[in-house]
């Protein structure tokens, strides 16, 4: 019998209470043929073209922008332009990384900015993607809070997959 039991109270608590995967959701861009992770709370959405997810507290942003393979050196080029037409200043980026993100080569930046006048933890990401252009990644975090979203960042990096 307390093992019936048992067997019950397990059964509803994984009901009752879902891993993280059951309060996820997913975006694709069909345009770089690739689809993301993202928690369920944060909003997903087009803006300028651009996907952008928000955390609800408003402590990051994070924009997905598809550039044609023909444009990139141009992009590049013009990276700093493109974040301070987004609000972001001041910008120094420090690490970089070469990654491999389920077969996309990727180059992931970090440093620190200021948007809308406060003090940023900056990511930008540039990922070759399936459809033969690069995805642009931005995320910004506001610093007193960029450690404990972190994690959360680096899983939807970490989960852009081929459609």
């Amino acid at each position: 019998m307390k093992r019936i039991t048992l067997v019950a109270i397990l059964l509803a608590a994984v009901l009752l209470f879902p891993h993280d995967a059951a309060r996820a959701a997913e975006a694709r861009i069909a345009k770089a043929g690739i689809q993301l992770w993202h928690p369920d709370d944060w909003t997903a959405g087009l803006e300028n073209d651009e996907l952008v997810l928000r955390d609800p507290a408003g402590q990051v942003i994070m924009v997905f922008d598809v550039v044609e393979a023909s444009q990139v050196d141009a992009a590049l080029a013009n990276l700093e332009t493109s974040l301070r037409d987004r609000g972001v200043g001041n910008v120094t980026l420090v690490e970089s990384e070469d990654r491999n993100i389920h077969g996309m080569q990727a180059e992931l930046k970090s440093g620190e900015a200021v948007m809308e006048g406060k003090p940023v933890k900056l990511g930008v990401g540039i990922i070759e993607t399936p459809a033969n252009n690069v995805l642009l990644v931005f995320s910004m975090a506001d610093s007193r809070w960029a450690e404990n979203h972190k994690p959360t960042i680096l899983r939807i990096l970490d989960n852009l997959r081929p459609l």
